[in-house]
């Protein structure tokens, strides 16, 4: 990569003014100057910006500074030096193409939570990351990450944002597994119905046309609402808490999951077969990727990638009957190629 050729705008002619268009002042242009002085290759150059911009010169911090200007970046390495991900990557890119070489950020996650229970990873708003890409002639874009390492008090408000993300994910799950869309667990339909059939007999419309309750005949339900609000969170409470405390001792997922996985596989098998490129492609991602291929019933397999989701994630039963039912409705999928 040291001994990658230079000529940028032979190679890339139509993009090479945009992939080195940056707005630093002369002072940062001259700041990028003289950190890649020493180095002439553009994969030196860069690991020479990385390394400075992850030195102990700059800080790592969600809690960034009001940077003013026209151009915040150029603060940001003159003065400030403390900052998130999205400054750092903005800043080495910005730097490098100063010196002539294409850059460009990159946003996406870094890294995930794995849930053993689930065998499956957890990646959270918080695994958000930026990072930096520059072109070497000959091996393509490489990645660069310039941001420093947080230090403890970001580590553990980190962590700690990441604990109560996964508390609320939970609980989401838990209400949409039980409560909402999936068969089983608690009555939503039923509750609703029920508070639509008194609530509707002291419904008025007035005059904006908007519906108004009549407040005398709703007084009295206060205190039954109330009373069933808090069974129903108790009752939700102890589901959710048994749940986790099965997964804790088991570990493992349930015969209908691991039917919903075999089945998955199978379908990713075959889809393979028919030039599907399916290695680390979901449910939904692969749906997509099928649209472009003829010789597949789309129809079928939303239908079998619909049910397995359902039992996946949803805890859905997946009886082994309609596993059966449904491997075989995969091997139909190949054979209509």
């Amino acid at each position: 990569m040291r001994a990658a050729p230079t000529n940028y705008e032979e190679v890339m002619p139509k993009d090479y003014e945009n992939l080195t268009r940056h707005y630093l002042n002369e002072d940062a242009v001259s700041l990028a100057q003289r950190i890649t002085a020493e180095t002439d290759a553009p994969y030196d150059k860069a690991k020479a910006v990385e390394a400075w911009l992850s030195s102990s010169a700059f800080s790592y911090s969600l809690d960034v500074p009001a940077y003013g200007g026209s151009n915040p970046i150029n603060e940001f390495l003159l003065k400030g030096r403390r900052g998130h991900c999205q400054l750092f990557a903005t800043a080495m890119a910005l730097m490098l193409r100063s010196q002539g070489i294409p850059t460009r950020v990159v946003s996406g996650y870094r890294g995930g939570d794995w849930n053993e229970s689930d065998k499956s990873y957890l990646v959270l708003q918080s695994h958000a990351h930026l990072w930096v890409e520059v072109y070497i002639i000959g091996h393509g874009w490489l990645p660069f990450d310039p941001s420093p390492q947080a230090d403890r008090f970001e580590l553990i408000r980190s962590r700690f944002s990441r604990v109560l993300a996964k508390m609320g994910l939970r609980a989401n799950l838990f209400w949409y597994r039980n409560v909402i869309s999936y068969s089983g667990g608690l009555s939503y339909g039923v509750f609703r119905q029920f508070l639509a059939s008194w609530f509707d007999e002291g419904a008025s419309i007035g005059s904006s046309g908007k519906t108004s309750f009549s407040i005398p005949r709703i007084q009295p339900l206060i205190p039954v609402i109330g009373f069933l609000g808090v069974i129903i969170g108790m009752y939700a409470l102890y589901v959710l808490v048994r749940a986790e405390n099965q997964e804790r001792k088991f570990g493992a997922l349930t015969e209908d999951q691991r039917r919903a996985v075999r089945l998955f596989l199978r379908f990713k098998r075959e889809a393979a077969r028919l030039g599907l490129p399916c290695e680390g492609r979901t449910a939904g991602e692969l749906l997509e990727l099928a649209m472009n291929v003829a010789s597949l019933d789309m129809q079928q397999a939303s239908h079998i990638l619909a049910i397995y989701e359902r039992a996946r994630f949803g805890r859905a039963p997946l009886s082994s009957g309609l596993y059966a039912q449904l491997m075989r409705a995969v091997r139909k999928i190949r054979r209509t190629s």
